[in-house]
């Protein structure tokens, strides 16, 4: 019988390898929660300005979009250092201005697009009106009149500091808002056009600190942008440049406010982590497989990146490779969800994904595989897909409706069914886990079988907006159609995959939903006698 296989996309090397080599980057210029993030959001073009040579700055988005680097320039300079543009204990990296600009065609773009870029300005000359520019988009090559234009304010008006738009028809509208900068600090601005409209975001502020009209000047098709400068060499920025995105649609405020976040989230693991997880994994396998087994890990992003989506898909691919129970691939995009492709695997694992924007093909094809016998898990913050798709909903078991038990508490996590064989690996003991857990709609144990929830038999848990029934589930088990469905929603933080009890949770899952590890899925509300639950000792 041909065997189906459980798409993994992440290749089986170590994660600050993988990285740099994978993706065409320098050394040191690893992706990091940001970068995925930014991609995943599909600018039409994205550089991450840290190569070390070259007058050319690559374009990330594999669209060709490779922008030029005039000179003087200094490669290779310390970038911002927030833990979410840096790959795994490494350094991010930026150009250093000092009369030199990078410049780039994006044909075709339209008038509503944004710019996102991060900045840390020299002392500037108050002199001069605009003492420099961040950026300008003009019509073509050879004009010298910028439709946007987004600067430093010098003498004007004694707004020396501010950051400022300037266009229009004959660059007629000027606008600018505060704070002022201060020199050799790093900040992220995302610049928004939404037809007339224009705004400037700060730092991830919801708030603009420019909101005004502007007439749309460029003609929508050829346009050019100058980064660090204007197209008549007036203007010239002197700092640093790092990170820039642009779009082909108007962001909005609210993804302005998440990319930002993205950049400092705090669980972003470091090499230790990765470490720690492998000394933790289960050696061998529960059960040995009936056959050869493939593995599809699925982790595209929308919204939010996780930031250990790197590691659990470093952790199911050891698991696999370490016990012989399973092969792994993984992949980043939608293209895997059609009937022929997936027809390959045994079982699909989608880490942390999240508010999926997938066609109506895509959505029969996933979830056709599962009901002919295809396994799937899901892990954290893969409830977070399908707000639009309710089949796919109960598909999962449960929607993320909140988080009450915020990632940085440390919350009582009861077993309730001990004997179970997914839940074995506890070995009869509730216990704490430092993560953030969700609560549900959609979930009821009329449907599933719920293996592990919050002991709510402990004052901690009792936070406000927990639903009336006091019942969150943290995993569970049910058959859909012919197939086997396992959710488990620990893997905000780095801590549950340093956890030995788990991460062989987990492996159990996975050995069931692949159909090798026998368990009984019958709802838990169905069930003649109910298990007595093992909960969580007293607070460590």
């Amino acid at each position: 019988m041909r065997t189906r296989a459980l798409l993994l996309l992440v290749a089986m090397v170590p994660p600050a390898i993988m990285t740099a080599t994978a993706r065409g980057l320098e050394p040191g210029q690893e992706d990091g929660p940001y970068s995925h993030l930014v991609l995943n959001s599909e600018p039409v073009a994205y550089w991450r300005l840290g190569e070390s040579e070259g007058d050319r700055a690559f374009d990330r988005t594999g669209a060709g979009h490779h922008a030029a680097i005039e000179p003087p320039v200094a490669h290779s300079a310390e970038g911002p250092q927030e833990i979410g543009l840096r790959g795994l204990d490494t350094a991010n990296r930026c150009l250093r201005l000092s009369g030199g600009r990078v410049t780039a065609e994006l044909p075709n773009l339209g008038t509503d697009y944004s710019v996102e870029m991060w900045f840390c300005a020299e002392p500037p000359d108050n002199t001069e009106p605009v003492t420099g520019c961040l950026f300008t988009r003009e019509a073509d090559k050879a004009s010298a009149a910028a439709c946007d234009s987004v600067g430093f304010r010098g003498d004007s008006d004694g707004e020396a500091g501010l950051i400022g738009f300037r266009g229009g028809e004959l660059a007629a509208t000027s606008q600018c808002g505060g704070p002022v900068i201060e020199p050799k600090t790093w900040h992220c601005l995302v610049f928004v056009r939404r037809g007339r409209q224009v705004q400037l975001f700060l730092d991830g502020a919801t708030k603009p600190i420019v909101d005004t009209e502007a007439a749309a000047a460029c003609p929508a098709g050829g346009a050019r942008f100058y980064f660090g400068g204007r197209g008549d060499d007036a203007a010239r920025f002197a700092g640093m440049i790092d990170e820039i995105a642009v779009y082909d649609r108007a962001l909005s405020p609210g993804e302005v406010r998440m990319h930002h976040l993205q950049s400092y989230y705090p669980h972003t693991p470091v090499q230790a982590d990765f470490r720690k997880m492998e000394e933790s994994l289960p050696q061998r396998a529960t059960v040995k497989p009936k056959q050869s087994r493939t593995l599809l890990i699925l982790d595209r992003a929308n919204g939010f990146y996780h930031p250990t989506i790197p590691l659990a898909n470093r952790a199911i691919a050891l698991m696999g490779e370490r016990t012989e129970a399973f092969q792994t691939s993984v992949d980043h995009g939608y293209a895997m969800l059609a009937p022929e492709r997936l027809a390959a695997f045994d079982a699909v694992v989608l880490n942390n994904t999240s508010n999926w924007r997938i066609s109506d093909e895509q959505k029969k094809a996933l979830i056709e595989f599962v009901r002919a016998g295809g396994g799937l898990m899901a892990i954290h913050g893969a409830t977070w897909n399908f707000a639009d798709w309710p089949e796919g909903q109960e598909m999962l078991g449960g929607r993320l409706i909140g988080h009450p038990w915020h990632d940085d508490g440390t919350w009582a996590v009861k077993i309730d069914e001990p004997d179970h064989p997914l839940c074995r690996a506890f070995g009869g003991e509730g216990f704490w886990v430092h993560d953030e857990i969700y609560m549900f709609t959609v979930f009821s144990r009329e449907r599933l079988r719920v293996l592990v929830s919050l002991d709510m038999t402990k004052p901690a848990n009792q936070v406000k907006g927990r639903r009336d029934d006091n019942d969150h589930a943290i995993s569970w088990i049910h058959q859909y159609g012919k197939g086997r469905v396992f959710y488990c929603s620990l893997g905000n933080n780095v801590a549950p995959f340093h956890d030995r009890r788990v991460l062989q949770h987990q492996l159990d899952g996975i050995q069931w939903i692949l159909g090798d590890l026998s368990a009984d899925a019958t709802p838990s509300a169905q069930l003649a006698t109910q298990p007595q639950p093992a909960f969580a000792p007293k607070r460590p």
